[in-house]
C-alpha cells in the first residue's frame, strides 16, 4: 500500500514536470506538437486535473487596535491522493499557517484537520475534515 502511494505521488510529480515543460515545447515545436496524439501530457492532465486542489494557508493575528484578523498567507497546489480525504502538497506552503484550507475546483472550502509534514523533503500530507465528493484520486 505504501509503495503504491509513493508510486502515485511520483507519477503526479512527473505529470507536473511534463506540464511545466509544455510552454517551452510549444515555443520550440509549435502548438501542433503539443496537441499531437503522441504527446502524453493532455491525457495525463485529463486524468489528474479533477484531483488538483488549491491549498490556502491562513495566518491569524491580533492587535489591540484592530482586534483579531486573518490573512491568507499563501496559495499552493495540492493533489487529492486518497478517497479517505488526504491531499499532498509542499511543506513550505503550509509551514507557518495557523489554519490550512483546501479549495476545490468548484470553489468549495474544506478545512484541514491535521498536517503531517517533512521539511527535509518539502512534503506535507493534509488530512481533510471530510473526503471530497465526486473526486477520484488519480
Amino acid at each position: 500500500m505504501k509503495n503504491r502511494r509513493i508510486g502515485q505521488i511520483l507519477a503526479l510529480l512527473l505529470a507536473a514536470l511534463l506540464l511545466a515543460a509544455t510552454p517551452a515545447a510549444a515555443e520550440n515545436a509549435g502548438i501542433g506538437a503539443i496537441l499531437s496524439p503522441d504527446n502524453p501530457v493532455p491525457g495525463v492532465w485529463a486524468s489528474v486535473s479533477p484531483a488538483v486542489v488549491q491549498v490556502r494557508s491562513v495566518t491569524e493575528t491580533w492587535s489591540m487596535e484592530a482586534g483579531a484578523s486573518t490573512k491568507v498567507g499563501g496559495r499552493a497546489s495540492g493533489v487529492y491522493i486518497d478517497e479517505r480525504g488526504y491531499v499532498v502538497t509542499s511543506w513550505h506552503a503550509v509551514q507557518n499557517a495557523d489554519v490550512v484550507e483546501v479549495e476545490t475546483n468548484d470553489g468549495e472550502l474544506i478545512g484541514v484537520k491535521r498536517v503531517i509534514s517533512d521539511a527535509s523533503i518539502d512534503l506535507a500530507v493534509l488530512e481533510l475534515e471530510r473526503p471530497l465528493e465526486g473526486v477520484t484520486p488519480p
